[in-house]
This record gives structure tokens, sequence and C-alpha cells, in this order.
């Protein structure tokens, strides 16, 4: 009986590789419990166990069907702050399906909006006022990564989103901002001048011009006894005034400014007088606000 239960034994092991854990015409029963052979006997019931590398298979289960990628836009970088006439660059993703869209971009103005209340609606509908040029219309396949450029944003703060119509539908990325700062600018005033002469007396002028570092071939003190009050734009000339040069000392020699600058003059007639400093700098008219002294 030994020798029987020995020559099944061998079998069984050889069989492992071989054959199915049931082996017909024997009606003993084989198993594999956590990497055990475990082999019992018919007629007697004894089981025969040994070490193995084999484990359960455990029974495989339905694998669920793969869900379609839903389509997004994602603002993936963006200027956070810049100084105007500098470019800002942008970078969006549009994400999902493979398909064609023909309108993406980045809207942006100086209102924000929440997400709630930009989704699904049309970029016109929203508070965004102004948008980058380059793929506003075409024909693109996505996924794809865009990339927009705009310099022609003025000073202020911006709000800004992703864009893209997908299939009838309006699709937002979440919105972020940037900073656009002034360009520094050249300022020229008077500091110091007389408030009351008389006739023919010497009048001492001094005015300085600030800002960032520039060269000016032109500066002077000019006026009259009319006023031009107000702001005066860099586009307005000498010409487009009532005034008439009163100190033209550095209107032939090149001066680096910031510079203070000192001249002198004076007032044949009596009267209320109105004056302003004038640069040219940088193929603009830089202008002092208006001032007056009295000649009496």
């Amino acid at each position: 009986m030994s020798r029987y239960r020995n020559k099944i034994l061998f079998l069984v092991l050889l069989l492992l590789f071989l054959s199915p854990v049931f082996i017909p015409g024997l009606r003993n029963i084989l198993t594999i419990e956590d990497g055990r052979i475990i082999l019992q006997f018919a007629e007697s019931g004894e089981k025969v166990t040994r070490e193995s590398n084999l484990k359960t298979i455990p029974t495989p289960t339905n694998m669920p069907s793969a869900t379609p990628l839903p389509y997004s836009v994602i603002t993936i970088n963006g200027p956070s702050e810049i100084t105007e006439g500098e470019m800002a660059a942008f970078t969006w993703y549009v994400n999902g399906q493979p398909t064609k869209v023909n309108s993406t971009s980045i809207y942006y103005g100086k209102k924000s909006t929440a997400d709630w209340n930009i989704s699904g609606i049309s970029p016109e509908d929203s508070v965004y006022t102004q948008f980058l040029q380059e793929f506003i219309q075409g024909e693109f396949n996505i996924p794809l990564t865009f990339v927009g450029n705009s310099k022609t944003i003025e000073e202020g703060k911006y709000y800004y989103r992703s864009y893209a119509l997908i299939n009838n539908r309006h699709y937002w990325s979440s919105e972020k901002s940037f900073l656009v700062k002034a360009v520094p600018k050249n300022e020229i005033k008077v500091i110091d001048f007389p408030g009351k002469i008389h006739p023919n007396e010497n009048a001492a002028f001094t005015w300085e011009i600030l800002g960032p570092q520039a060269s000016t071939w032109y500066t002077v003190i000019a006026g009259s006894k009319e006023s031009k009050s107000g702001e005066l734009p860099v586009t307005a000339d000498l010409a487009s005034t009532p005034y008439k040069i009163l100190i033209k000392d550095f209107t032939e020699k090149e001066s680096k400014v910031p510079l203070r600058f000192i001249g002198n003059t004076f007032f044949p007639d009596t009267g209320v007088y109105y004056f302003r400093a004038l640069a040219f700098i940088n193929d603009k008219n830089i202008w002092s606000e208006e001032y007056s002294l009295t000649v009496e």
C-alpha cells in the first residue's frame, strides 16, 4: 500500500506542470493552499503536504470599460508682472479625446469672475474684454499645447483664463491674474522761481528733470501772459501753446538726465505771467505743470 501511495505522489508531482489539479481516475484530491501542495488520498483520507512556489490563482473578474477622457482647458503658464510694452507670453493646453477645435485663446480683462459664473458661457457673454489673436479662428487637432503673445497691454491689473470651443461647447480654465506696470517716465518741474519781481529785474529759475536716465538737447522755460491750464500731452509742442521761450540756455548742448537746471531772464512789462518748464526727451515733449508770477 505504501509503495502504491509513493507512486501516486510521484505521478502527482510530475503532473503539476502538465495537468489540471484534478487527476481523472484516481479519485484523490489535489489542492494548493498558501504555497503548499496538499494531496488527500481517497481510500484513507490521509493528506500529504509538500512546499511549492505555486499560488492559488484568483478567479478573474470582469474588467471595467475605459472611461472617455473629458475635455478640459489648462493654463500652463502666464506672466505675473510685466512693464508696458513688454511681451506677455501665455501657454495653455487643450486636453481630451482627439478631435478638431476651431477657436482657442487667452481671454483677459480688468474684471474678475468666479468659476461657477463662467462655466459654459461664451466669451462674448463673459467679463473678459480682450483676447490673443493667434488661434482665435482656424482648425486645430487636440490634445495640443498652444502658445500666444501680446505686447499691447496697458497699465493695470488683469484677470485671464484659457478658453476653447469644443464640439460647440465652451470650456474655460481656472482664473489667474497679472500686473502691467507703467513704463518709468521722465518728469519735469520748476522747484524755485520768484513770486514777485519788478520790470527788467533779474529773475532766476531752477527746474529739474527726474526719472530714468536719458539725454536731452532741448529744455527751456516758456511762458506768456495767457494761461493754458491743465496737463499737456507729450504730443503738444511749443507752437500749440501761447507760450514763448523765456530761457533757452540748454537748447544747443546735450544734457544727461536726471539733472537740475538754472537759468535767468527778465520781464519788461508788468502783469501776471504764466509759465512751464519743457524738455524734449525720447521724441516726446515733457511738460511741467503751469506756474505763475507777478511783475509789478
